[in-house]
């Protein structure tokens, strides 16, 4: 595991009540436009597929559902050690102006 991954680990971990105290929410938040996806794994594909062959095969693939199986297809080929979860979402043009005035609204 690489150290850009094991830095981010312990949240599933935490949102999930790992530590059994109080979860504190870890916010981060992301500019994204209409066209943008955003990928959320279990270590079952990080493990075993690098960021750079996950990031072609984001860049490579249209359809989601066909893009989520390839995902989970290149895990199996490396190995596939543990469980592979994978969820894919784009952003849509109706999405990125609900947030954009969601956040101004909260902002301003």
């Amino acid at each position: 595991m690489d150290d850009q991954v094991r830095k981010f680990s312990h949240i599933l971990i935490n949102s999930l009540g790992g530590d059994r105290g109080l979860i504190e929410p870890e916010v981060t938040p992301l500019t994204m436009k209409s066209g943008d996806r955003l990928l959320v794994c279990s270590d079952g594909l990080s493990d075993m597929v690098d960021d750079a062959a996950i990031a072609a095969a984001m860049g490579a693939t249209e359809d989601l559902d066909e893009l989520c199986q390839q995902l989970i297809d290149l895990a199996l080929q490396a190995g596939g050690k543990d469980n592979i979860t994978v969820v894919v979402g784009e952003i849509t043009a109706a999405a990125a102006i609900e947030e954009t005035a969601e956040y101004a609204a909260h902002s301003g």
